[in-house]
């Protein structure tokens, strides 16, 4: 990788800063140690928290070996009969093509270059290209795009936050505990962030008023503390003004 082990050494002090658990150790000088605790520091790092220049482009340039590591390999090519190769080759490319939904394709973009143009090709994300200048952390930028995209088919957020507890899920599952609700699924005609954002700022409402508002739009939420709301709220509201 490009970063020099200096680079490692404060990206894993700066990740230590922000309460990750376990901590990576960054005084190692084993630039695999510090690569592996930085991997697996980026599933726990929050929209809101803010990091160096430097740092955030360890965290880029990991994010990018990371993702490139999950591209699956390509399938050797089934041998068949001269005449039928060429239809049955359009038609698979077709099929595979048409499986790569908008949403996969954003959660598999990791560059904030590439995030920006996808923003503006897509129409589904004409509400925050006015403001697209303001993101310059690509996670944050990545959970806005998806914020949308569940927004309007809440079945992607079911999905989501499905294959999220299935992969982290660290203990033994009781067959017989009944299952929960997932809290967080979008309910058909309900305002969606930004569009409170767009209410709370026409209506002129003071701080106080958007912070409370937002702490019941996020209220059940793991994780969601008074800094990550807060941290939300900000987002949401300054792309509500970008958009006047």
């Amino acid at each position: 990788m490009k970063a020099k082990l200096k680079d490692l050494q404060v990206a894993a002090q700066e990740l230590n800063a922000i309460g990750i658990d376990p901590e990576i150790d960054a005084a190692s000088t084993d630039v695999e140690v510090l690569f592996a605790g930085i991997k697996d520091s980026l599933s726990v790092i929050e929209d809101t928290d803010e990091f160096t220049t430097k740092t955030q482009s360890v965290i880029d340039e990991v994010t990018e070996i990371v993702e490139a590591d999950k591209v699956p390999e390509e399938k050797p090519k089934r041998q068949v009969k001269p005449v039928a190769a060429p239809v049955v080759a359009k038609k698979e490319v077709v099929e595979e093509d048409a499986e790569t939904t908008l949403y996969d394709k954003v959660k598999a973009t990791a560059k904030v270059a590439d995030l920006k143009a996808i923003v503006e090709e897509e129409d589904d994300f004409k509400k925050i290209r006015k403001a697209i200048d303001t993101f310059k952390n690509p996670f944050i930028l990545k959970r806005a795009m998806l914020d949308i995209l569940e927004e309007s088919d809440p079945k992607l957020a079911t999905g989501a936050a499905e294959k999220k507890a299935a992969k982290t899920a660290k203990k033994e599952v009781d067959p017989n505990a009944p299952k929960k609700k997932n809290p967080f699924v979008k309910v058909a005609g309900q305002l969606s962030n930004l569009e409170v954002a767009e209410k709370l700022l026409s209506e002129k409402a003071d701080p106080k008023t958007i912070y409370a508002t937002f702490t019941k739009v996020y209220e059940g939420k793991a994780g969601a503390d008074e800094k990550y709301i807060k941290g939300r709220a900000d987002i949401y509201m300054k792309i509500a003004a970008k958009g006047k």
